[in-house]
């Protein structure tokens, strides 16, 4: 057998040295080249040769991987050449991650005698960091059968269902919940910790409040779940994954929160408490939520530290950022009068309430005469000016709909 070390195709010229070896009917001629990796020039050491064979050029392993700062193993007994690059770190990580794709792979066929011999195989030292892996890499997979069956096989090998990945604070819990919804149920089973936060205050219960998975917040509120924990999951709730709006879901969750001592004063680093997001948008689950949260005595004034616009849910309330029917604003601004909202407080620039329900005429189709109607009925001052000197009738007079700014300014005149 002819004993020649052969690597990658590269693909060289001949040049005119030419030595000619021979074994058997395998004619290979060494011959000259140069080399550049990563645009750096290296000479091949003289203890290496390439040869071409075919057409092709071949280079020793050893030297394309060195080169690359790649080590080359070889072992003898099991005849079988290893390649590791990067640190040890690195080489793990690498590990890692063959291992959980090889392991999704068996699932998706169903074989799952295979799939747990695989499992039984993986040495203890990896077992949790495979799991872990498994779930940050769970949503690329959640079309596929028996995922659901191979995280089952690890958790019955004792795995450490709470391992933090390192690099952001998750737990399998916190990607089950991001990004395989379908998996969350496995490790709630398993008694999973569900008051975990991650690095950036996250939690599980967070993440399916804003999902709207019921279902799912109930479950984890009757195994502990502190729905104050982090950023406080009333808040998640209200701000809905994706935009997706506020429903007859969330009005349960909310309540759920509620009844298990959610705090309605929290704050987020945006200061948006949950009656700021509540009037956000003008929904018929709005009002709802809104009166639960006034039922619960959250503060209709409450301005938190870092809000510094100063913006009152009264204010949003009448400008919000959509709503259904311009008569829910009006229930929302109604809801929160009778709760005390002070209709002549001021924001940052001096805006009052009046002067953000006059503004809501410059972009919004409809009018909402009544909702002045009623601010004005409640006390708010016409004569109060924002900071560039501007009362709400100086406003009125900017609306661009000729028929609303004619009806919104006599009404502002008192004619």
């Amino acid at each position: 057998m002819k004993k020649i070390v052969i690597g990658m195709v590269l693909g060289a010229g001949l040049t005119l040295s030419t030595t000619v070896y021979g074994s058997d009917a395998i004619q290979a001629i060494k011959y000259q080249v140069s080399f550049l990796f990563n645009g750096v020039s290296k000479q091949l050491d003289s203890e290496y040769t390439v040869l071409n064979y075919n057409g092709h050029a071949y280079v020793p392993i050893r030297f394309v991987a060195e080169s690359m700062r790649a080590q080359v193993a070889y072992n003898e007994t099991e005849q079988q050449i290893s390649i590791t690059y990067g640190t040890p770190k690195e080489q793990n990580k690498t590990r890692i991650e063959m291992t959980a794709l090889q392991l999704f792979g068996t699932a998706e066929r169903g074989n799952l005698e295979e799939t747990k011999q695989q499992v039984d195989a993986i040495a203890p030292v990896d077992l949790n960091l495979v799991f872990l892996q498994i779930f940050s890499s769970a949503h690329m997979f959640q079309d596929k059968p028996h995922v659901s069956d191979l995280v089952d096989l690890l958790i019955q090998k004792q795995v450490d269902l709470n391992i933090v990945d390192d690099s952001n604070g998750y737990t399998p819990l916190h990607y089950a919940t991001e990004r395989a919804i379908y998996l969350t149920e496995n490790l709630l089973n398993a008694k999973a910790n569900v008051n975990v936060r991650s690095a950036n205050g996250i939690t599980p219960l967070m993440q399916v409040s804003s999902k709207k998975q019921l279902g799912l917040v109930n479950k984890m509120l009757a195994m502990g779940a502190d729905p104050n924990l982090g950023n406080g999951a009333l808040l998640s709730a209200l701000r809905p994954f994706a935009n997706s709006g506020l429903t007859d879901e969330s009005v349960e969750i909310i309540k759920g929160l509620l009844a298990y001592k959610a705090d309605v004063h929290a704050a987020n680093a945006d200061g948006e408490t949950p009656l700021l997001a509540a009037v956000n948008m003008a929904m018929p689950q709005s009002i709802q939520i809104m009166g639960m949260l006034l039922e619960h005595r959250a503060d209709p004034n409450e301005i938190a530290k870092s809000n510094w616009a100063g913006i009152t849910p009264l204010m949003r309330a009448v400008d919000p950022t959509g709503y259904d029917s311009v008569q829910d604003i009006y229930t929302m601004a109604e809801l929160l009068i009778h709760a005390n909202a002070d209709v002549n407080a001021v924001d940052e620039k001096g805006n009052t309430a009046l002067s953000y329900a006059v503004e809501f005429n410059y972009h919004a189709l409809d009018s909402n005469v009544e909702v002045i109607r009623l601010l004005l009925k409640k006390g708010s001052k016409l004569e109060l000016i924002d900071s560039n000197g501007l009362t709400p009738l100086d406003k009125a007079r900017k609306i661009i709909d000729e028929e609303k700014r004619a009806l919104i300014v006599k009404l502002l005149e008192g004619k």
